[in-house]
């Protein structure tokens, strides 16, 4: 990072199912598209570039246009090298963090890159856990755009700082809050993905409510909601196993599983997944389900892959999509703690 001058903060999207991020981590390369086949030095302007994007398809409005049109201007003239890039990873519900490196180069040729405009990119880290940033950064996170600019009050800053926390290189202290310029009221991120932020909330609230043991409470009983029969261990050593679960009244149906859950900060790592693939074994289950509130690491789901019929993962996405599947099952004093309407929107409640 450049000394002495702040950089300018952009998240990204990786593909509407995040179907690019592998390819932007891996290779260190992230790229856009958008479907126009030209550069953007072709165009000598924002304007000449919007007009050729518009004449590509006649399903586009011209503001549908002038949307993709300006953040592709953006990605090619606004973005500089050193500037923070922050990708919300879709399937993990983690954050990685990085810096641009290389400047916009257009490259048509999809071995290189899965999209045209490209940029380089070096990562300080993939996987920090969306609940280590503060609550309007992770609301700026959940932006719909492909590419926005946060100009939250010192961004980089704080997001640097959570990133050196995770990587063990610095103690989180309180910065100092830095004189907003009116041009830092406009946030590209206020237009953002309501699902995802209503997820956020739930998940903070699940946090909140079901620390340590709670959360394999909640876990169990979602379980029962959807017709198993549970056995909880007991609070302390557990041999890898906080539940098993079999299918029926009576849980001697199939199928049989062995359920680990996680409730901390970090992903959970392969150690812990081989060890739930043991305790599969172990207890002649015919399933494993693995359930973390900060989801996993990429060598997880890599080994993951291999057992696909054996094993089954719930991150935090997951594990709301279940909750919200059996909500209506669930017993009072979870729908307590979760109080949700009927199209599922935490209530705010004062405490």
């Amino acid at each position: 990072m450049l000394k002495g001058k702040e950089m300018a903060v952009w998240v990204i999207r990786a593909g509407r199912m995040g179907e690019n991020e592998e390819f932007a981590l891996n290779e260190g390369v992230y790229s856009i598209g958008f479907s126009q086949e030209r550069s953007v030095a072709d165009f000598s302007d924002y304007e000449s570039l919007r007009d050729y994007i518009h004449r590509q398809s006649d399903e586009w409005s011209l503001q549908q246009a002038a949307s993709r049109a300006s953040q592709l201007w953006r990605f090619a003239h606004d973005m500089q090298l050193d500037d923070m890039i922050v990708l919300p990873r879709k399937r993990h519900r983690v954050i990685a963090v990085g810096r641009i490196t290389g400047n916009y180069v257009y490259n048509a040729d999809e071995s290189q890159a899965p999209l045209p405009h490209t940029r380089k990119v070096e990562w300080q880290v993939q996987d920090v856990p969306r609940a280590n940033f503060d609550e309007d950064l992770k609301h700026s996170f959940t932006s719909q755009l492909t590419v926005s600019q946060v100009r939250k009050n010192n961004a980089e800053a704080r997001i640097q700082q959570v990133v050196n926390v995770y990587l063990g290189i610095e103690q989180m202290t309180e910065l100092p809050p830095q004189i907003s310029s009116p041009d830092d009221l406009i946030d590209d991120t206020d237009t953002v993905n309501l699902e995802e932020s209503i997820n956020d909330r739930i998940i903070e609230r699940i946090r909140e409510r079901f620390r340590e043991h709670r959360l394999e409470y909640l876990v169990a009983r979602i379980l029962e909601a959807e017709g198993y029969t549970v056995l909880e261990t007991r609070p302390g050593p557990d041999s890898g196993v906080d539940i098993v679960a079999g299918s029926g009244e009576l849980g001697f149906g199939q199928p049989r599983l062995c359920v680990q859950v996680k409730s901390g900060q970090s992903p959970v790592g392969v150690s812990d997944y081989r060890g739930l693939q043991g305790s599969v074994q172990n207890f002649g289950a015919d399933h494993g389900l693995l359930v973390s509130l900060s989801g996993f690491t990429q060598p997880v789901h890599n080994a993951n892959r291999q057992s696909f019929f054996v094993i089954r993962l719930w991150g935090p996405e997951e594990l709301v999509e279940n909750l919200l599947d059996t909500y209506d099952a669930l017993p009072l004093d979870v729908r307590t703690d979760i109080p949700l309407q009927s199209r599922r929107v935490l209530v705010e409640a004062d405490e």
